[in-house]
């Protein structure tokens, strides 16, 4: 039954991605959550129903578990009730958020609060207080809902199909970085989307054609190195923002307030600024200069000297270099598997603006090349004089391993229900009764 019910959720999970269910469902109140439906296959969400029964069978045969349950569910709902408690614990536990708590109404608090306090003890009290296993599944589901649909409510189509006004300002498929701050404490979770919205964070811009070269997330998803530098670099002055918003690859950067020296475009409350000088997206360095850690790179990317696209940063080296540059023609191919047809009179190194990661691995004319981070958050591969054709590979060896997981899962479930049909279909075989012999 519980498997059933698992690959149900799947199914129901997937439908909102069929255009036909889509294009019905957006029409529907709440209907704008078929956007988010791919949180419906969050592991966590998909394995909580199988867990919700495992507890409730063992609810079934063991004494005393009603108790521990409702004790449980008490303490989740605690916080909702001592706000101001819970605000000074929550800044001793997070003091990078501290601030914004401090800054959040009192009563904002205990609804968010009270809210996931809810969706948490919801399932535990259902498990201490009913008989149904159906009662205990539909609880946790009904806990999830408020969970999704205060941050995800339904919201006028076309105020995302109209781009805000960042985004209008921006070039049309403009590489840039959003510096931005969001408003002030929002009254409600819808309110604080639409401000993230505007201020194009954390990714919105890529629902109209906008690419981040620089981003805090979303959710700890980017790789960590462009993680730690977009978080160094929030603390630094408008100007050394944008010249780093440059190296990278942007062409813009997005910022509350205005630049004196760079003539800012004002949008709703926003600033959009040129870079002064972009880096391409591939090119040969000709200019060399060494960092062995976040400040000695950001000290380079932020100099006033640096030329973006000319200049690179690289670990390794011991002193500033030169390099003859070169020419460098990327050829069509799929983002995990690049190929570029590069011309050099001496050794360099090709930089491309490509978030490292340690499985890029490059090759020259099919012979394995060094990969290094570039810019600290970029990579460069060393092209050797003459003319190559470079490739630049994602390994996927650890990828198709998480994909195996399932199937491993799947194999693991089915051999032990073989084992223990086995073993009931020998037990039955064992206590049936003798009969006699016929005469």
């Amino acid at each position: 039954f519980w498997l059933w019910v698992l690959v149900f959720g799947v199914i129901v999970a997937f439908l909102p991605a069929w255009e036909p269910v889509r294009a019905f469902l957006i029409r529907l109140p709440g209907g704008q959550l078929a956007r988010f439906a791919i949180k419906g296959l969050q592991l966590s969400l998909l394995a909580a129903t199988p867990m919700v029964a495992f507890g409730f069978e063992q609810r079934k045969t063991t004494h005393g578990r009603p108790w521990a349950l409702l004790g449980a569910a008490l303490v989740l709902l605690i916080p909702g009730f001592f706000p101001e408690a819970s605000r000074s614990a929550l800044s001793v536990l997070y003091p990078a958020s501290a601030s914004l708590l401090q800054q959040t109404p009192a009563d904002v608090l205990r609804q968010s609060l009270l809210l996931d306090g809810l969706t948490n003890a919801l399932p535990l009290l259902a498990l201490a207080v009913s008989r149904p296993t159906a009662l205990a599944v539909f609880a946790f589901l009904a806990a999830q809902w408020p969970l999704f649909f205060t941050t995800h409510v339904v919201s006028p189509t076309k105020l995302w199909a109209e781009p805000p006004a960042a985004a209008r300002a921006l070039p049309q498929g403009a590489a840039f970085v959003s510096w931005a701050q969001a408003a002030g404490p929002a009254p409600s979770p819808p309110a604080r989307t639409w401000a993230f919205r505007d201020a194009l964070l954390p990714d919105y811009g890529m629902a109209y054609g906008l690419s981040y070269v620089l981003a805090r997330g979303p959710d700890g998803l980017e790789p960590i190195r462009g993680e730690v530098l977009a978080a160094y670099a929030e603390k630094m002055l408008p100007e050394k923002k944008l010249r780093l918003a440059a190296a990278l690859g942007a062409q813009a950067a997005v910022f509350n307030e205005e630049i004196p020296e760079i003539s800012c475009q004002k949008s709703d409350g926003f600033s959009v600024c040129p870079a002064p000088r972009v880096a391409p997206g591939v090119f040969l360095a000709q200019r060399l200069f060494p960092a062995e850690n976040l400040e000695q790179a950001v000290a380079w990317l932020t100099a006033e000297s640096f030329a973006p696209g000319a200049d690179v940063v690289l670990e390794g080296i011991a002193t500033p270099q030169s390099t003859a540059g070169g020419q460098v023609r990327e050829e069509p191919g799929s983002p995990h598997h690049r190929r570029f047809r590069v011309q050099a009179p001496q050794r360099t190194w090709l930089v491309v603006q490509q978030n490292y990661l340690s499985r890029w691995k490059a090759f020259a004319d099919g012979q394995p090349v060094p990969v290094v981070p570039a810019n600290f958050a970029r990579l460069a591969i060393a092209v050797p004089a003459g003319n190559h054709r470079v490739e630049l590979r994602l390994e996927t060896s650890p990828y198709v391993l998480g994909a195996l997981g399932p199937l491993f899962f799947g194999l693991t479930w089915f051999y032990w229900r073989s084992a223990d049909r086995r073993a009931a279909t020998g037990a039955r075989a064992r206590n049936t009764p003798a009969t006699a012999p016929a005469p």
